[in-house]
């Protein structure tokens, strides 16, 4: 029988958040695994993964909502999973302990539903081309700065992280 494969999940407004799930699909694909990427709501049944690996993009200081609705929705199965987060954020763009606790407290609704064996916390990208009008000028108004802050390499190491722990003989659970 074939391994089942390994999802890469992710909600996203401008792209960002499906970028690095792409990164990620890449590097377990070299390393032989089989894996998915898909957009969240796209997703019916997750009993033919072996994995979740679920990704969203920060708005309002939470996880955008379709992602919060996807891990309540499936939080049983979620549960019963390796299952690892990631997420984007501007607050990341200085990688110092009190925005990693900003970043985690931005994730802990999905937390309290289904907590994953690790959580990669990464700098996204304001393009001001991709935002809705109204969002363009909140950018503009409170002086947000605009630009890619995502750390590829950090990205690339977290994936490898994740690799090693659903390659681990027994995969602990918390983080």
């Amino acid at each position: 029988m074939l391994e089942k494969p390994i999802l890469i999940a992710y909600a996203t407004h401008t792209g960002t958040t499906r970028e690095i799930a792409e990164v990620l699909d890449k590097l377990f694909r070299e390393k032989g695994a089989s894996v998915e990427v898909r957009d969240l709501e796209a997703i019916r049944d997750l009993s033919l993964y072996r994995a979740v690996v679920l990704g969203s993009s920060i708005r309002y200081n939470e996880w955008l909502p379709e992602a919060v609705d996807f891990v309540r929705q499936h939080q049983d199965q979620l549960r019963s999973k390796p299952l690892f987060y990631f997420s984007l954020s501007m607050t990341m763009q200085q990688d110092t302990p009190a925005h990693v606790q900003d970043s985690l407290e931005f994730l802990r609704p999905v937390r309290e539903l289904a907590e994953p064996l690790d959580i990669g916390l990464f700098a996204g990208q304001l393009d001001p081309a991709e935002l809705t009008q109204v969002a363009r000028e909140i950018v503009q108004e409170r002086g947000f700065p605009v630009g890619d802050w995502r750390d590829w390499a950090a990205i690339q190491a977290w994936g490898e992280r994740v690799w090693s722990l659903l390659n681990q003989e027994e995969v602990a659970g918390g983080i």
